[in-house]
């Protein structure tokens, strides 16, 4: 019986198998990259609009506050309404409560809302 010595075949599978699992394990971390980098961009996407919708809440408090200092408004009734205003990418819209001494203002971006309320002293 013939002694049967390694060739040059039988390296090339061998070979060939360890190139074959450091492809696959190359291409599950890019997969994972990729969706860790997707995650990551609706995540800041969310917080962009956020931060968008605050501010415009913001902008429909200073707005009010503008026109009651101005008496640009006149009072009849319990309540005044700014009707939604649109700003940029999103809109706002502001309650004044007289009743109250409140002023609600709503920012809305992307499907996202926010409200910020300000109490303030009647005079």
């Amino acid at each position: 019986m013939p002694v049967r010595s390694l060739t040059n075949g039988d390296r090339r599978g061998a070979i060939l198998f360890g190139v074959l699992i450091v492809v696959l394990t190359v291409s599950l971390i890019g997969a994972s990259l990729v969706a860790l980098l997707s995650s990551l961009a609706l995540t800041n996407q969310y917080e962009v609009n956020r931060a968008q919708a605050l501010y415009l809440a913001e902008a429909g408090i200073s707005q009010a506050v503008y026109l009651l200092k101005n008496q640009a408004i006149i009072v009849r009734g319990d309540e005044f309404f700014v009707t939604p205003t649109k700003l940029a990418d999103g809109t706002y819209e502001v309650k004044v409560d007289f009743n109250q001494s409140l002023m609600s203002s709503t920012g809305r971006v992307g499907g996202i809302s926010r409200t910020i309320q300000l109490k303030y002293n009647s005079f």
